[in-house]
This record gives structure tokens, sequence and C-alpha cells, in this order.
């Protein structure tokens, strides 16, 4: 509906107290009487009543008008850039009213027709741009300003009460529509210090231990948005500095894996809380030049299953929006795993078969933060990880041992045991992206993105 020139012209000549909210009322379908009678005239005492009544009747209809319409981004040359819900669109050429704030008051200042619209990060989700009617601008719209499509013109004097929203139609909400527990694929490496401590009953280990030795981890997980699953694969190996009983300096290195299987549930406490029910696999490796019983090679493997807690400040597929600062907290997490199946086999030097009453499990809680770099395509969420965990193994050996093949070499008793704990802090930092299976069947998302 395009607004009459004449009623424009109208406008411009009334005194600044003739108000303008009866026409924008009109447009949301609300119903005001306005008279604009002597003009230039001072009202008298019952027309000024008249119009504090009608005021205090009109101001809950102006803040209703106010919190449903759109704001003004930017103008420039006539084009004037429209913030709307990124679910929503509206259709070329619908009229769009701008309308400015004065006190209590509602002033008309322009009308113009959508001419497109674009996607914008950082932004409002949605941009409209819309061309200014020069012939119907009281004033050009400034940012903060707002604006409104106009209803149809036939609904008004029927009592008809249609929200002028109504023809804001969404868009496909295959694209639109954001899963409970948004898919994602992240990955990263950083630092791993560590504090080893082993104790046992025999003589075989005796010098392992260690501290302040640093690993390098690398770490992927993928969760899909089409189910609520997901793996993930971590690892981390390094040199292992090790000093003998007869404190002789040694290279070792160790090197640990984990695959885990996660299931998701929730979200609860308001789409911020997810709970993964987790199925791990861990092997260690450990090396050394040591030829004695004091420091042997082994390995390690264990299964076994764990939950876990996440709470999520910013959703993984989270855009920053306007005014937010690009580096946001991510999420606070907690978990545990247990490992009831733990093996661990010796090398030349052996305290016998592993038992099945080996056990193992870890604790861990860690915290992140995420920066939205809306500049680079796809690869736009970069994420800073730091985590404490605590290892504990606890080993039992039963069946014949191996002697060191050294001069004097200590006897190895059947039936040992070990405990072996660790310390670490870790760091992890590298890129999160949406489902890159759902970026494939959904391009526009990736575009948007």
């Amino acid at each position: 509906m395009k607004i009459p020139k004449l009623a424009l012209r109208i406008r411009l000549i009334l005194p600044r107290s003739v108000l303008t909210l009866s026409y924008i009322c009109a447009v949301f379908g609300v119903v005001a009487d306005v008279r604009a009678e002597g003009v230039g005239a001072a009202p008298s005492p019952s027309e000024g009543a008249g119009t504090s009544a009608a005021n205090s009747l009109l101001a809950p209809k102006m803040e209703r008008i106010l919190k449903s319409a759109m704001r003004v981004v930017s103008e420039s040359e006539g084009i004037v850039k429209v913030s709307l819900p990124g679910d929503q669109s509206l259709a070329n050429k619908t009229q769009i009213l701008f309308f400015r704030k004065r006190g209590v008051r509602l002033d008309m200042i322009a009308t113009g027709l959508v001419r497109g619209e674009s996607h914008v990060r950082g932004g409002a989700g949605l941009l409209l741009e819309v061309e200014l009617d020069k012939d119907g601008v009281v004033k050009y719209p400034h940012e903060g300003d707002f604006a409104a499509p106009m209803a149809d013109p036939n609904a008004f004097g029927a009592g008809d009460k249609k929200d002028q929203f109504d023809f804001l139609m969404p868009m496909d909400p295959e694209v639109v529509q954001k899963p409970d527990l948004p898919g994602y694929l992240e990955a990263g490496t950083g630092l791993f210090y560590g504090n080893l401590s082993s104790t046992t009953n025999s003589v075989v280990n005796d010098a392992k231990s260690s501290s302040g030795y640093r690993f390098a981890p690398v770490r992927f997980a993928y969760f899909s948005s089409f189910a609520p699953v997901g793996i993930e694969y971590e690892k981390f190996s390094g040199n292992f500095p090790t000093r003998t009983f007869q404190n002789k300096r040694v290279n070792s290195s160790e090197s640990v894996s984990h695959f885990t299987f996660a299931y998701r549930f929730g979200p609860f406490l308001k789409k911020k809380l997810e709970i993964q029910a987790q199925i791990d696999t861990a092997s260690r490796t450990f090396t050394t030049d040591n030829p004695d019983e004091s420091l042997i090679s082994s390995k390690m493997g264990a299964f076994g299953a764990g939950v876990k807690a996440v709470l999520w400040f910013k959703r993984p597929d989270w855009v920053r929006q306007r005014g937010e600062s690009f580096i946001q907290l991510d999420r606070l997490y907690v978990g545990a795993k247990y490992y009831p199946l733990y093996t661990v086999t010796d090398d030349a030097i052996s305290r016998g078969s592993s038992s099945t009453g080996s056990t193992a499990y870890e604790l861990r809680a860690g915290m992140s933060l995420v920066a939205d770099l809306g500049f680079i395509p796809v690869f736009n969420h970069w994420f800073a990880e730091a985590s404490g965990g605590y290892v504990s193994s606890s080993l039992k050996f039963t069946g014949p041992t191996v002697q060191s093949t050294q001069p004097f070499p200590a006897t190895i008793p059947e039936g040992s045991s070990a405990t072996e704990k660790e310390v670490d802090v870790r760091f992890v930092f590298g890129f999160r992206i949406d489902d890159p299976i759902d970026l494939i069947f959904n391009p526009k998302k990736a575009v948007e993105r």
C-alpha cells in the first residue's frame, strides 16, 4: 500500500503536536481517531484532555509496535538496509513504512519497496534492501529507526485484527530449523604436560616416574546433525625423560591413543546441557632403551565406558550477532571413564600375564573459548581449549615371569602388582565447522555461514 502524497504533505505542514501514530496504528491493524482540525490553533482544554486520554490508550499499542518492528541498519543514496530475523523473509516489492520514536509519539518519516535481501555474518542474520520512495520521504531513515511492512489496506475498517507480520513467510524449514544437538566437526593440536608416578611390590619399573614431560596431542571429533551420535579420536606421543635405578638417563618414549563412540542425550537446562554416554578403547605403548628390570618396555590396551556432561554457552553452530564479541566462552565439561578390561603385555623382561583384576579409570574437566571469524569461508570457528585430567591404573599379574639377561639380574616374583598414576594438563587449539555432511546436502547453509 502506498501512502498518498497528500497525506505526507499534510504531515509536513501540521504542527508538531499532531500525532501521526494514528496512521501507523492503521497500518498495524489498530483503529485510532486523530483529527487535524484548526491547523496551527491551540487545542481547547477538552481537546487536550481527550489527547491525553488518547495517548494513554495508544501507549500500549505503540510499545507493541516497537517490540515487533524491524530496525534500520544504515541508509545510503536512497537504499535503506533493514534487519530481519534470519528465519523469515519478505517478497520483493513489499511496501515498507519507516517511522521514528519521538517521546510518546511515532512519526512516519518515509516509505519504500523491498528490492532484495542478503545474509550477512556478524549482523542481524538477514538484511533487507529497501529502495525509498523519493516522493514519500519526510526524513531520511538512519540507524535505530523502525520499519514495518504495510498490511493489506482492505483489512482496515472491517474489524480484521490480522497481524501485520502474517505475510512474513518462513524460509525453507530444512535450512532454517536448527537441530537440538547441532552436528559439527573439529580438529586441533597443542601441548600436553604430564607427571607420572609408579609404585610396585616388585623390582620391576621402580624407575618409571617422571615429571614435566611434554607431548603433542592431536584430536579429531565428529558429531552428526542427523543422529545423536559422534566419534572422537585422540593421540599424543613423545619422548619420556627417565632415569634408571642407578640414576642413569635413558631414552624412553610413550604413545597413547583413544577412540571414543558417544551417544548424545538432551539438551537440557534451556538447551545448554548435553549428556554423552561413551564407549572407549585405549592403547598405550611405552618403550625404553634401559636393559634391566628397573624400567621395561610394555604395551597396554583397555576397553571401557564413561559419561560426559557438556554445558554449551555457545552452540556449535553459533553465528555472532551484531554487538557481540567475536570471542566467547564456548563450553565447560566434566567426564569420567572406567576400564574394567585392562591388559598389559611386557616385552623381553616380563612380569607375567595381566590378570582379570587389572583396571583403570580417568577423570577429566575442561573449558574452551571460541572465536567466530566470519571473513573465513566455512572454517570460521576456531577454538582454544584447556583441560586437566587424572588417570589411575591398577595392574595385577599372574603366571611365570622372565628375568633380565643382564649380569646379576634381580628376581621377579610371580603374582606381582603395580599402580601407575598420571596427572596432566592439555592445551588444544583448532578449528570447528558445521557437520560437513549437512553442508553437502544443504549447500545454501554453507553460503550463509
